[in-house]
């Protein structure tokens, strides 16, 4: 739920009210608020969001080697999105391509497997 709707989670963990109750019921201080958009809206129909295992492995050593992957941290993706936005644009400085593994233990195996 916190990734599909940051406004409402906002609304709930952001006031100082609710910040007093996490902190006195559960003992969690500074609840950080949520990206607003999130990633996936920052990023909608940026081409490196298409990640395929099997095509990148495909790719012949040249075309390998104009690649960035980058590595999606879930904290960093859900409550600072602009930083990972940032970089998939400042990477275009560099005319590489880029590819965003999206967070997931079966991409970050097989991704370090395969480079």
């Amino acid at each position: 739920m916190d990734g599909e709707s940051p406004v409402l989670v906002n609304a709930v963990t952001q006031p100082k009210w609710a910040q007093t109750v996490t902190e006195k019921t559960i003992g969690y201080v500074d609840t950080p608020a949520l990206s607003v958009p999130t990633l996936a809206e920052s990023l909608d129909g940026h081409h490196a969001l298409r990640f395929d295992l099997a095509w990148l492995q495909a790719l012949s050593s040249d075309e390998r080697a104009r690649y960035v992957l980058i590595v999606q941290d879930p904290f960093t993706s859900f409550y600072e999105a602009d930083v990972v936005k940032d970089m998939m644009h400042w990477r275009k400085s560099w005319v590489k391509s880029r590819c965003w593994c999206r967070s997931s233990p079966m991409v970050k195996r097989s991704t370090s497997k395969a480079f």
